[in-house]
């Protein structure tokens, strides 16, 4: 069920019983609204270099995106790690020559990829990783610092959850790109993440400045527009 603003702006004036009756009616659809709680991620970094299949970037700006939602969101607890993870939703990619674009390659992950959110609340790290799976599964947290995760200072990374809305603090953070991140031994050699375009592949980034990380809850629109 979409609610049209032109709608609501005609639902403006209205009686204030009609307009209760109305919203009851509407109830049953917006409570699944409600639940489902769809939230999208975003992540852009720069100054990045790789390739996304036969494009070559170098000096590029990098963004991210994940729709997904915070019902999926799931915790996980170890001696040096403890945090969320949302392993559901429809990941993207897209290569800029600069923050304005032009866009030079895009795609969406394939499903191998494994893309997901994580935020580590104990070492106040967040962002975006790969092969993905289940806290309880032999493998996690996969490579959770490819494609890109940032590290920060900020305060709120300690109790945040992936569940409600995120605005960057992009003078205290950094970003990596960086296979088996953290390793004594470093970065490994990087991999290739399957994408509808061809393999994305990231040169490492270690210490990389400025990331912007988002998290932006789609369902508060709506009421946004049912109270306006």
């Amino acid at each position: 069920m979409v609610i049209r603003q032109s709608a609501v702006r005609r639902a403006r004036g209205v009686p204030s019983t009609l307009l209760c009756t109305v919203m009851l009616a509407l109830a049953p659809g917006l409570s699944q609204q409600v639940n489902a709680a769809p939230i999208m991620y975003t992540l852009t970094v720069s100054p990045v270099s790789g390739s996304l299949g036969s494009t070559a970037f170098s000096q590029a700006v990098m963004l991210l995106t994940f729709q997904g939602d915070s019902s999926s969101t799931v915790p996980f607890s170890f001696p040096k790690a403890s945090g969320y993870v949302n392993l559901v939703g429809a990941a993207s990619v897209a290569i800029l020559q600069t923050y304005n674009g032009p866009v030079t390659a895009q795609g969406t992950f394939l499903p191998s990829a494994g893309i997901y959110i994580g935020v580590d609340n104990t070492n106040s790290g967040i962002g975006f990783g790969s092969l993905g799976v289940p806290p309880t599964t032999p493998g996690f947290p996969g490579q959770p610092a490819y494609p890109a995760s940032v590290l920060t200072t900020d305060a709120r990374i300690g109790t945040y959850d992936l569940q409600s809305d995120y605005s960057p603090d992009v003078l205290n953070s950094w970003f990596y790109i960086c296979v088996n991140f953290p390793s004594p031994n470093g970065c490994a050699n990087p991999i290739a993440l399957p994408t509808t375009s061809g393999n994305l592949v990231l040169n490492t980034v270690q210490g990389g400045y400025y990331p912007i990380f988002t998290a932006e809850s789609l369902v508060p629109q709506i009421f946004d527009l049912l109270l306006d």
